[in-house]
């Protein structure tokens, strides 16, 4: 009896375990033989799916972003104000001149890139009036742009840097094609 028991036991796993065996074969392959038929028109194709459009980068914010706006004089060659007295030379140290600069120079920057500076100054004889425009270039610098400005009046490529808060720019007060002036500029409202 015992025998028989082994004999139906081994049976019975040899049974279950080629159930087993032919489920996992037929699940496993690559296609499913229950499944229905994907082309019911054996003769027609189906198009070829397009695929999906990328997604669209974000636009990158240009380097000037915070940079146009209005701009106020504050500063002459590091170190004259507006309403002082203001010793302007050459870079050789030739003397161009001794100039009074008035507070409501001022510079404006566009979101086309385009510029327009108004300097107002005198001297002991005269009141000048110099306005200039053209278009800036802006190139990231650090924690900072560093800014060309091409004068679509003088011809003239005049260096600058700035950020949201201010501008530089070394420019030619004494008329001769180089640059010999810095004038500081602070953002004038918000």
């Amino acid at each position: 009896m015992v025998r028989r028991l082994a004999t139906l036991l081994s049976r019975a796993a040899l049974a279950l375990t080629t159930a087993l065996s032919l489920a996992l074969v037929a699940c496993g392959g690559g296609s499913d033989a229950t499944a229905p038929d994907p082309n019911p028109n054996p003769g027609q194709h189906e198009p070829t799916p397009q695929p999906q459009p990328q997604p669209q980068p974000e636009p990158q914010p240009q380097p000037d972003a915070g940079l146009p706006g209005s701009y106020g004089l504050i500063l002459i060659n590091n170190e004259s104000k507006p309403g002082q007295l203001a010793l302007l030379s050459d870079p050789d140290g030739t003397v161009i001149g001794l100039y009074r600069f008035d507070g409501s120079s001022s510079l404006t920057l566009n979101a086309d890139h385009s510029y327009q500076l108004t300097m107002r100054l005198t001297d002991d004889k005269n009141t000048y009036l110099l306005l200039d425009e053209g278009h800036y270039q802006a190139t990231p610098d650090g924690d900072r742009l560093s800014l060309t400005f091409m004068s679509a009046k003088t011809g003239g490529i005049y260096p600058g840097a700035g950020n949201a808060q201010g501008v530089a720019i070394k420019y030619d007060i004494g008329g001769d094609g180089i640059p010999d002036t810095v004038l500081g500029f602070v953002r004038i409202g918000g």
